[in-house]
């Protein structure tokens, strides 16, 4: 994922709302965006604790078409968008992603922007970004690019151990063949493609303090490293541990304090659960006739909405159970439906046309 701004990835899930747009037409419009936002990138790129080696202010223009092809893939497997075969469209996170809170630079990430998408990243991404901080930490530039080779193939030596799959297994091979390909200045590849990269996200979501290019120095949020402080991630981490290990890192920037979902009555949690649930089904229903939303899309909605919104941590297991006790309780038309399949938390229907 070779791209800067993680705006970008927002704006082409507003783009392609509730839409398919074939790729030659959504590299236009992402490029039209790019230009009618240009004043707003400068402003962003100006502000970010950044020493640039060469004094480039700006980082992230889509100079070419490829550059707004890479940020379309990027967005793809980021778990953002989908390809069909009219072209391109929002998965279930693309829309959450479309529906978060905004801000009037779409360059600079909500709290609720900044939840989601570093999420996705730790999911589709985990292996480089742990392996990238070590590395960084030894703060010793001859060794980095090695240091992070080892660390990627140390954690996938243990998937390969772990592998379920015959698919699996032979993705992992791929993935090492990969690294050892990367023959012809290796250190230049890391540097530019994966360390930068990566740090310019870490710059977006707040997560980096300072970046000196000049003399190789990084400062991070001391909550980054508990937030990558496990080799091997697993859905029952990212669900229900998550979101109160990133919520630390922002504490002290905006002076708030954090509530937790179980220090609520469950009166308190009904509302907010009732106002969030008419705001999902309203934005998510996939007809204007059907009100039926999927359980886990509302859940991403929702931690991150309660997170921004309200500085109010839930997990999804809070969430779920909540969200039983209220269908349960028949007192509102909201009726949750859950299925035993473990990739599929089920349905949530609205039994009336009023939301």
């Amino acid at each position: 994922m070779k791209v800067r701004r993680l705006g970008y990835i927002v704006a082409l899930t507003n783009l392609v709302w509730h839409r398919q747009i074939p790729l030659p037409v959504l590299v236009k419009e992402i490029e039209r965006w790019s230009d009618e936002n240009e004043h707003h990138l400068a402003d962003f790129c100006k502000k970010l604790p950044v020493v640039r080696r060469r004094g480039i202010p700006i980082t992230g223009q889509l100079k070419k078409d490829d550059s707004a092809r890479r940020y379309i893939a990027a967005a793809e497997e980021m778990g953002f968008l989908t390809r069909v075969t009219g072209g391109y469209q929002n998965t279930k996170a693309g829309e959450v992603l479309s529906s978060l809170p905004r801000e009037e630079n779409p360059f600079k990430l909500t709290l609720s922007q900044k939840h989601l998408i570093f999420k996705h990243l730790l999911v589709r991404d985990h292996d480089y970004l742990v392996s990238l901080l070590a590395a960084v930490i030894a703060q010793s530039e001859g060794e980095e690019w090695s240091r992070f080779q080892t660390g990627v193939m140390q954690i996938w030596k243990k998937k390969v151990r772990m592998a379920k799959s015959q698919s699996e297994y032979l993705a992992l091979h791929d993935a090492f063949d990969t690294i050892r390909s990367w023959k012809r200045n290796p250190k230049r590849h890391y540097h530019e493609d994966i360390k930068a990269t990566r740090i310019e996200w870490l710059l977006d979501l707040g997560l980096a303090k300072h970046w000196n290019q000049t003399n190789n120095s990084v400062d991070l949020r001391q909550c980054v490293k508990a937030l990558l402080a496990k080799d091997l991630l697993d859905s029952n981490w990212i669900e229900n541990n998550y979101t109160e290990e990133f919520s630390r890192c922002y504490d002290s920037a905006r002076d708030v304090s954090r509530l937790a979902w179980s220090q609520y009555p469950p009166s308190s949690q009904d509302t907010m659960m009732i106002e969030i649930l008419r705001e999902a089904v309203t934005r998510f229903r996939p007809l204007e006739s059907l009100f039926k939303i999927s359980a886990d899309q509302f859940f991403d909605f929702a931690d991150s909405v309660l997170l921004d919104r309200k500085r109010v941590v839930a997990s999804y297991h809070e969430l779920r159970s909540s969200l039983a006790s209220l269908s349960e309780s028949k007192t509102t038309p909201f009726k949750y439906v859950e299925t035993v399949a473990p990739a599929d938390s089920g349905y949530i229907l609205c039994e009336t046309d009023i939301v």
